[in-house]
């Protein structure tokens, strides 16, 4: 749920001790690319954490801290990839989908207003998302890529909230803290990942990223059965 309703939860439930309080929340998730990852993993990663469940996930990837070295390349191969993406309905579809329809009008409106958010904040659109229509009905959409500039996410709504559709946006950075600094510039807290064969560079990012699960060489998306799940910040109180 969202903090406004986790708010609500805790004031009817402070009072009484025999009630423990766990609280999940929403994500603005976010999967480091370091410019020695495995391109092959990180490739079909992201297109699924990104796409698949049509961004409606709290763990889905919504950030993609890309290394300069290696962005211009992965970036083209990413938009040509993610417009193969195959959209229809979950059962009765034309063609097994990857990705199924929003789940009401009211997230196809939220989506429209968060790409036409980015068009007003200057921040470069790869790949449109856009109303579509299938055989049966629902309320379908089309992926949507952008690239920004991390130096901006503190003065931007778009790069800082959570969309809950299938949206990412590439930023390219120089050196790690860099990127570090971007999976903390939001309020939330709940999942991250980092693409990397340096141990080094995931210790550093354990310590410093401020999320209740942080993955490597996988996506945001996925967490052991065997351990707690949750966030911090305004993701929950994990």
């Amino acid at each position: 749920g969202s903090v406004e309703v986790g708010k609500k939860i805790i004031s009817a439930t402070h009072q009484d001790l025999t009630k423990l309080v766990a609280l999940e929340l929403g994500g603005k998730n976010t999967s480091i690319i370091h410019e020695d990852a495995d391109l092959n993993i990180a490739m079909p990663e992201l297109i699924k954490a990104c796409f698949m469940t049509t961004g409606q996930r709290c763990v889905s990837t919504s950030l993609i801290p890309i290394h300069k070295s290696i962005a211009e390349k992965f970036i083209k191969e990413f938009h040509q990839m993610s417009k193969k993406v195959i959209i229809d309905h979950p059962i009765e579809y034309e063609k097994e989908p990857l990705m199924g329809p929003l789940i009401d009008q009211l997230s196809v409106d939220n989506y429209l207003t968060f790409m036409g958010m980015a068009k007003r904040e200057g921040i470069e659109e790869i790949m449109r998302g856009k109303v579509i229509e299938k055989k049966f009905p629902g309320f379908y959409v089309s992926p949507s890529i952008h690239i920004a500039d991390h130096k901006e996410m503190y003065k931007s709504h778009f790069l800082t909230s959570e969309l809950f559709g299938p949206n990412c946006t590439f930023l390219v950075y120089e050196d790690i803290e860099e990127a570090i600094n971007i999976a903390n510039g939001t309020e939330y807290g709940l999942a991250a990942s980092i693409f990397t064969k340096e141990q080094k560079i995931f210790e550093l990012c354990q310590q410093e990223i401020m999320a209740g699960q942080l993955n490597l060489n996988r996506s945001t998306v996925g967490a052991s059965s065997k351990l707690p799940f949750g966030g911090v910040k305004n993701s929950g109180n994990f």
